[in-house]
């Protein structure tokens, strides 16, 4: 992934930490000791003999998509047809030098790779716009819920949540503006963009 000069890095690594924080909270559960408390865990996931509920093993994973400001008309199809398909050389390419700005529909493929080898249950990502988060769904064979934060469909930038439908049931999703009406697109009078925040009710 290539980043400007002039992108904020602990802006991003906030914003991945504020995400997986929430989605850790939603899906995980620490233990506790009292039978009572074992049941009405139990009953929430259908188990009603009060035994202890077993552990989510989860993987997560957030990514930060840096906006696309070199937008083009490649088609996925296209950017796969075009791929160097001979092997590189290590001592001839400078994989962790690279400054230069690129297209979304050159660094697409490279973002699927690097999903597809964590594996992840859950992979959420910032700064996607409506493009490039449909090429990911495409890509991945996720499903995503979230919407454009500026207009509350598909404009502006995303918080998109990916999750793996074989394991996942979709039972509610919902996305809050940070401002005084949070349930519509809005931002505060003093803040430079539209924030929000996506939040999603699952079921394993």
């Amino acid at each position: 992934m290539v980043r400007g000069k002039n992108t904020s890095i602990t802006g991003a690594l906030l914003k991945s930490i504020a995400i997986l924080t929430a989605l850790t909270l939603i899906f995980v559960m620490s233990p506790v000791s009292s039978n009572k408390k074992y049941q009405a865990i139990g009953n929430a996931f259908g188990k009603n003999n009060g035994d202890e509920p077993h552990l989510l093993h989860l993987r997560l994973q957030n990514m930060n998509l840096r906006y696309d400001n070199m937008p083009n008309k490649d088609t996925i199809e296209k950017t796969i047809k075009e791929l160097n398909s001979s092997i590189p050389v290590d001592g001839e390419i400078d994989y962790y030098n690279q400054t230069k700005e690129v297209p979304w529909s050159t660094r697409r493929i490279g973002i699927m790779n690097d999903v597809l080898f964590n594996r992840p249950d859950i992979f959420t990502v910032n700064e996607g716009l409506h493009r490039q988060v449909n090429d990911l769904k495409e890509l991945l064979k996720m499903e995503f819920i979230g919407v454009g934060r500026e207009d509350g469909k598909t404009k502006g930038e995303y918080q998109a949540i990916y999750y793996d439908s074989k394991k996942f049931q979709l039972l509610d999703y919902d996305t809050f503006w940070l401002s005084h009406d949070p349930f519509n697109p809005s931002k505060y009078r003093w803040a430079g963009s539209y924030r929000s925040f996506g939040c999603r009710n699952g079921q394993i």
